[in-house]
């Protein structure tokens, strides 16, 4: 039997908000990624992907500690914003223009049900759990192909109703994942005759 792990997330203030894109230097549109650097995460292929496109107008935020997977660009509009606080990652969700998840394996994938709570349409891998946490709610890529990922960035830069559907069915999706009902389905499996 399967249940889904509650997943909680605070709604962020506008201050909130302002005080983290100050704080990081995000003046304009960026894209928001979130993980550890470590190889399985596959932020070099995104990095490369996001490079590719070419798009100075967009910055792409890296959120996380870092890992043994080397990662480093001249590349301005690229930043690697580290460890941050819970307040400011939702801050950045909240305001990033989407959220992109390429990784190449995830348990459960706990940044994705994060998004989706806070009404982040995403674009994630279309593997592991990832496939079955965003079913009918997210754009999938192939991340293990930078063209699929240059493809993704391209239509969710490009279309704010593409955006706004998603955000729309992430937060309706992302109602399964919350401890109540993970607290319901446990007592429905232990007490099934």
């Amino acid at each position: 039997k399967v249940v889904y792990p509650g997943v909680e997330v605070d709604e962020p203030t506008a201050a909130d908000i302002k005080n983290a894109r100050q704080k990081f230097g995000l003046d304009g549109p960026f894209i928001l990624t979130v993980g550890k650097l470590e190889p399985r995460k596959n932020i070099r292929r995104l990095i490369q992907a996001f490079l590719d496109l070419g798009n100075s107008d967009l910055e792409l935020a890296i959120v996380g500690p870092s890992g043994w997977d080397d990662l480093k660009t001249q590349a301005k509009n690229v930043k690697f914003l580290g460890y941050v606080s819970d307040r400011e990652l939702f801050s950045l969700y909240k305001s990033s223009l989407f959220f992109i998840f390429p990784s190449l394996w995830e348990g459960f994938g706990y940044p994705l049900v994060e998004a989706m709570k806070l009404g982040t349409p995403a674009a994630v891998s279309e593997n592991s759990s990832l496939k079955e946490i965003g079913r009918g709610a997210v754009l999938f890529f192939d991340p293990a192909n930078t063209d699929s990922i240059k493809n993704a960035i391209q239509k969710m830069a490009g279309s704010d109703s593409l955006r706004r559907g998603l955000s729309r069915k992430g937060k309706e999706r992302a109602k399964e994942f919350s401890w109540h009902k993970a607290y319901d389905r446990i007592i429905s499996i232990l007490t099934a005759k």
